[in-house]
Formats: structure tokens, sequence, C-alpha cells
């Protein structure tokens, strides 16, 4: 087979077209997460997301692995527990966070120390891209 070199041209234009509308909306971004005691058994989980680009992007969930999730009792500030995901086996918060560019935000979840030890991943989705999201795996407790 003979490609005429117009023709690899415009094919590797379409690539490179197809490659960029399908760009990680992920990148230029910063991923925290931490669990924090605060005496008394109580303790928070905070998420940090730090936007370094020059759009705004969408911190749409915040998914908590279940195990993690219901060993440590999380709730928001006003009690919510969030939506259980089967496919993935998490709890979903869903937060819908517009973060300017060189803007950072902050959702925090309250609970209590568990008396086992207990792992898990916390997802941050923005954009609504669920294929590019970024994970960040947690442990806590056994007093």
């Amino acid at each position: 087979m003979v490609f005429a070199p117009g023709r690899l041209a415009v094919g590797a234009s379409a690539l490179a077209v197809v490659l960029t509308a399908c760009s990680d909306p992920t990148r230029e971004m910063s991923f925290k997460a931490s669990i924090e005691e605060r005496g008394s058994r109580q303790l928070e989980l905070i998420a940090e997301v730090s936007n370094f680009s020059a759009e705004p992007k969408t911190f749409n969930d915040l998914d908590v692995d279940q195990r993690l999730h219901n060993a440590l009792q999380l709730q928001t500030a006003d009690g919510a527990r969030g939506s259980f995901t089967p496919i993935d086996n998490t709890i979903s918060y869903t937060i819908n966070k517009v973060i300017a560019p060189q803007e950072s935000f902050q959702f925090r979840l309250f609970g209590i120390q568990s008396e086992e030890f207990v792992s898990g991943d916390v997802d941050f989705i923005i954009n609504n891209d669920y294929f590019n999201y970024r994970s960040i795996a947690l442990s806590c407790c056994r007093n």
C-alpha cells in the first residue's frame, strides 16, 4: 500500500485534533487528601484541589472507597453521607465547584477513628471526566 504525501499530513493533523480533544482535564492541577485527628476520637478527611491552569475547572465529585468511608463513619458538616456507587464501591459526594485559575478549594468530611486499620482510595472527578480522574490512597487508625 502506498500513501500520497498529502494524505499522510492530513491523517497526522486529524490525529492531533483527536488527541487534543480528549485531553486530560487534571493537567496543571494538584490533588491532596489527608486524614487528621481532631481529638476525642474525632477526625477530618480533607480533600484539596488546586488549579494551576489558565482556565477554570469544575471539581464535580469526590468518591471515597466504601470500606474506608463506612469504617470512619464519614459525613459532611451538615450530616450528608453521600451516595453509593456500585460500579466501583465508592460513596460519592457531588460538589460541582468551579475552581478558577490559581485557586484552591477544600472539601471536608468528618468522622470518628476506627478501632481497626482501614485503607482505601479517594478519587477526584474533574470536568465530569470519569476516565481521567485522580486517586489518592489513604489509611487510618487502630487505637
